[in-house]
């Protein structure tokens, strides 16, 4: 899937949770935009995917898969997997980024904010996943494993 309609997406997790039996096991996997490196480059560049011109557009033969409707962070999968039933039981990354470890000092000082932070705004932004070493050092790819409750 190169393509993030939310609504396609929350379709997909409403068809994990129709098929999955109560307790089953579910992985799926998306773009890791919730990393330091993509947040450092949406920060400085203003965008989370290259962007896509007219001319990409007519040269794939009219298919919009390349248009990026909305990245999906972990957040807000999450909101889409608790309200389907689905808890997240693993991330995995598929591979380490060396280059986001010159980033680290950065992710540290994000986590010094969240521990500051009070209890309702850790709820409020997050802050257990989005600052999970595997999602925010993690590769391009988010692996997440859910279970069915």
């Amino acid at each position: 899937m190169s393509s993030f309609d939310p609504a396609a997406v929350r379709k997909a997790v409403e068809e994990f949770t129709r098929v999955l039996k109560k307790g089953g096991t579910a992985v799926f996997s998306i773009p890791n935009y919730s990393s330091i490196q993509n947040r450092c480059k949406f920060l400085f560049k203003g965008y989370l995917e290259k962007p896509v011109y007219r001319e990409d557009y007519e040269n794939s033969e009219s298919n919009v898969y390349n248009f990026h409707n909305s990245p999906l962070t972990i957040t807000l999968l999450n909101t889409m997997f608790e309200i389907n039933g689905l808890e997240i039981i693993e991330i995995r990354r598929d591979k380490v980024k060396v280059k986001q470890f010159l980033l680290l000092p950065l992710v540290l000082l994000f986590k010094l904010i969240a521990l500051l932070s009070t209890s309702g705004q850790k709820r409020k932004y997050g802050y257990h996943l989005t600052l999970r070493n595997d999602v925010v050092l993690g590769g391009n790819t988010m692996i997440i494993i859910l279970r069915k409750r």
